[in-house]
């Protein structure tokens, strides 16, 4: 599970009191770090703080990612592109959003992070009309955000792989699709959640089960995303068996 992230302007973001994020003992702590552009070899820098909770008992938050990753920026098109979180979150999963961290590389211009309630009520969690891959960072609130459970979050990226764009790294223009590398894109975000409920407990087990099959016999799959599509598809035959059970 993620503890914490870093991306260009980005400043130290110590969680509010009382909330922290769990390392259980005997846990190993992997550092992914992303080198763009280095036409010979340096040496790194990096270095990571953390701090305890003086809290006994603290509050664990989540970090709930809005990822699409099958999108294509053809050349000289602006494009749109939508994410919304895994859809089985919104049926076990209530409490509060501390803070949101929308995330493009050089060919993003537009994002936003939206809530839909219950009801249908859109709520704008962070509207960013002009973006600036060199100014990024995690937005928190003065007042924690309510997630009630049922509640959707929503994700919008805009992208602009034209000549018009003077933040364009590719020369020519070719087609852009999701990658980790700065020339490549992303449409990311992620929402810090402290739920009202611990996860339940054959949730954790699932997903930590299927964290250590999916290296195993899909080498080249991203984990967290394969435990999040197969937590969806799961939760969906759920709901279609319940469905076809009712008189």
């Amino acid at each position: 599970s993620m503890i914490g992230a870093w991306v260009p302007g980005m400043r130290t973001q110590p969680l509010p009191s009382g909330i922290a994020v769990e390392i259980k003992p005997g846990e190993a702590l992997i550092m992914q770090v992303h080198y763009h552009g280095a036409s010979q070899s340096y040496a790194d820098q990096t270095q990571v703080g953390l701090s305890r909770s003086p809290e006994s008992n603290p509050k664990l938050i989540s970090y709930v990612p809005l990822v699409n990753l099958r999108f294509a920026l053809p050349p000289e098109k602006i494009t749109d592109v939508k994410a919304n979180h895994p859809a089985f979150l919104s049926q076990i999963m209530s409490g509060k959003i501390l803070f949101v961290a929308p995330h493009m590389h050089l060919l993003g211009t537009k994002t936003g992070i939206t809530l839909e309630l219950p009801d249908r009520t859109l709520k704008p969690l962070i509207d960013i009309p002009a973006w600036d891959f060199n100014w990024q960072g995690a937005y928190q609130f003065e007042t924690p955000v309510n997630y009630p459970k049922g509640s959707t979050l929503h994700l919008s990226c805009r992208f602009d792989n034209t000549s018009a764009n003077p933040n364009n790294p590719n020369n020519p223009l070719k087609t852009v699709t999701w990658g980790e590398g700065t020339n490549d894109e992303m449409c990311l975000g992620f929402v810090g959640i402290v739920p009202d409920q611990p996860p339940p407990a054959i949730f954790r087990f699932f997903a930590g089960w299927m964290r250590q099959i999916i290296p195993r016999y899909l080498p080249h799959a991203d984990p967290k995303m394969a435990v999040l599509g197969l937590l969806t598809i799961s939760v969906g035959l759920r709901k279609a068996f319940q469905l076809k059970q009712k008189p």
